[in-house]
């Protein structure tokens, strides 16, 4: 890899990390063809830049590139000028309708300072943007210089690099000596560059938005921009401005030259086609290939950043979508009423948009999902038939009419917020079916969640029409299993499970998450087992009068009391291997009221003589 694609990867990086984009779309059914807008800002890092030296510099040819760009003059009066260029089309969506453009350079040196900022002129001198219109070459010498002292006069040019009078050193010159500046060029914007250490300077106008929209539209008509000083006449009053190479060098992108562009582009809006045609298998979701999606005026392949939605427009019967590669919607919409959708593969849902369902069939997830818009059930049946098919830490919303249905062991599901009463109605109206999986809700409403359990148990048989339900507890005919549910705290104030919970590792829970397992009556601490520990919290609750399945509170009446006894005794003596692995903490904290001492051995003599099979 040569040094240029080494400071190209290098920008590339750090640049994606302060790229920012905020998608606004609503959540719905759009008609095919429609578009909505997409508001981002983005950061894009200059590809080449250059000094043009002028005076005696210029007799020589020298050329300049690391570590900075100069413009303005020197002590002998030599004129310096700046180029820069942005790949813009390598960026932007080509659909992008520019709305703000900023360019930022960060000054590294003064002149008079010998080689730094301390000791150089500190006004400000005014700095004029002009459009460049002839191709030029990136400088290659001083390549790796880190400083500014002993560089401002350049050195001898390499082939093809720019100078003041050639665009291309060897070949072709400039058509004007000095990058085709004349008296007549007007300025795009003008900045006022104070000699400051670390000054960064901008420059931003509604021209040098039509400017990079024309280069969006027109790539081959990109040539930068030309930085000159308004007063070429003074002297020893030039600003350096570290360039991208000089940033590279010392390893910092923040003074680097940037430029912001803010823009809006349209979302296409697609339709699933699902049949097979010339130039679609009516069966596959990939990107740019297969033409198995309606935009309103034929048929089109996908390309990521469009809105999509699976209907019963084209097709009526049950769908399988072969999703093997990672797609980024701006948004999903499912609406079927005439048959089943199942997306299935070794791909994934991922981006920033959501996910909502609606209509009254199935809609089934069989692929790994990282999508970040959250995920909303209008209608219908949800399923989600792997581990991941919902993202982890992302919101949930069911709606009345609504269910989702984990299929059986796909593991835990993590959300950051649990929505089954979107009308604000005061109970569940969704359904959500754990079967025999965990949940863990951040940040969670213990009560809240507790109501939405004891909603979908339904009196204990697990067929609720609405809230947090089991069926494979609805079908367990010893009637030993169920979901409990319980705040991720001990007495001391830490977490009961920090990096593992119902058998998945890996976690980082805190005393804020509501844990929900699905476990044996009697499991107070939701470790898997029915043990000492769960008689010692079901004895503390009955005797201080609390409530909660922690407490005791196996069937979600509000109290402790011989029901609940029974159901733990029952599972006692009759149930089988721990449910998961037992993960909990080697000693559970409990309450400790007063006379506590003779409630544990109470609890513990209760524990011995259930083991010798006497029932109490």
């Amino acid at each position: 890899m040569n040094r240029r694609q080494t400071i190209e990867n290098f920008f590339r990086r750090e640049q994606a990390k302060t790229r920012r984009s905020v998608v606004a779309a609503g959540v719905g059914l759009l008609a095919v063809g429609a578009v909505s807008a997409r508001a981002s800002v983005v950061d894009i890092p200059a590809v080449q830049d250059a000094t043009l030296l002028g005076g005696s510099d210029a007799s020589t040819n020298n050329s300049l590139a690391d570590p900075g760009i100069f413009v303005g003059t020197d002590g002998q009066g030599n004129p310096k000028r700046g180029l820069i260029e942005f790949n813009v089309a390598s960026v932007l969506p080509a659909n992008a309708m520019i709305t703000g453009v900023t360019l930022e350079l960060t000054v590294g040196q003064v002149a008079g300072s010998g080689g730094g900022v301390s000791g150089g002129g500190t006004g400000p001198e005014s700095m004029g943007l002009y459009d460049e219109t002839q191709p030029w070459g990136q400088p290659t010498n001083f390549a790796g210089a880190n400083s500014f002292g002993g560089h401002g006069h350049g050195a001898a040019p390499n082939s093809g690099d720019a100078t003041w009078n050639y665009a291309f050193y060897g070949s072709t010159a400039w058509n004007v000596p000095g990058g085709n500046w004349t008296l007549t060029s007007t300025d795009l914007a003008d900045a006022q560059v104070l000699g400051t250490d670390n000054y960064v300077a901008s420059w931003s106008s509604a021209a040098m938005v039509a400017d990079v929209q024309n280069w969006l539209a027109n790539p081959a008509a990109n040539y930068g921009w030309l930085i000159k000083n308004s007063d070429e006449t003074d002297s020893t009053d030039f600003r350096a401005f570290w360039s991208w190479q000089g940033a590279a060098n010392i390893n910092d992108p923040s003074v680097a030259p940037e430029l912001v562009v803010t823009y809006t582009a349209a979302t296409a809006n697609l339709a699933w086609y699902g049949i097979a045609n010339t130039d679609g298998d009516g069966k596959t979701w990939d990107i740019g290939i297969n033409t198995n999606w309606n935009n309103g005026t034929g048929l089109v392949a996908y390309s990521d950043g469009a809105a999509v939605t699976f209907d019963n427009r084209f097709v009526t019967s049950n769908q399988t979508v072969i999703l093997n590669t990672t797609v980024s919607p701006a948004a999903i919409t499912v609406n079927n009423s005439s048959g089943s959708y199942t997306i299935i593969g070794t791909g994934g849902i991922n981006g920033t948009g959501s996910l909502t369902k609606m209509g009254s069939q199935r809609l089934t997830l069989a692929t790994a999902n990282h999508y970040t818009g959250g995920t909303v059930v209008d209608g219908g049946v949800l399923e989600l038939a792997v581990t991941g098919a919902l993202p982890t830490a992302s919101t949930l919303t069911i709606a009345a009419g609504g269910q989702v249905v984990m299929d059986a062991n796909t593991g835990l599901l993590i959300l950051s917020n649990l929505n089954l009463d979107p009308s604000g109605t005061g109970s569940a109206a969704g359904l959500l079916d754990l079967t025999n999986n965990g949940l863990v809700v951040e940040n969670g409403n213990l009560a809240l969640i507790t109501a939405d359990i004891k909603s979908g148990a339904n009196g204990l048989v697990w067929n609720g029409s609405a809230g947090i339900t089991s069926s494979t507890a609805a079908g367990d005919t010893r009637h030993l299993t169920a979901l409990g549910v319980m705040q991720n705290s001990s007495l001391s104030g830490d977490p009961l499970y920090s990096s593992s919970f119902d058998g998945t590792t890996g976690l980082s829970l805190t005393t804020s998450d509501v844990l929900v397992k699905f476990t044996y009556y009697g499991d107070a601490n939701l470790d898997g087992i029915v043990d000492g520990s769960d008689y010692s919290l079901i004895d503390n609750g009955y005797l201080n009068h609390l409530t909660g399945w922690q407490n005791g509170d196996l069937n979600y009446d509000g109290i402790v009391d011989g029901s609940d006894y029974t159901l733990i005794d029952n599972t006692f003596n009759t149930q089988g291997a721990a449910l998961t692995e037992a993960v909990a903490t080697s000693t559970v904290a409990v309450p400790e009221p007063a006379g506590f001492g003779i409630v544990w051995l109470v609890g513990s003599i209760l524990f011995q003589t259930r083991r010798r099979g006497r029932i109490c």
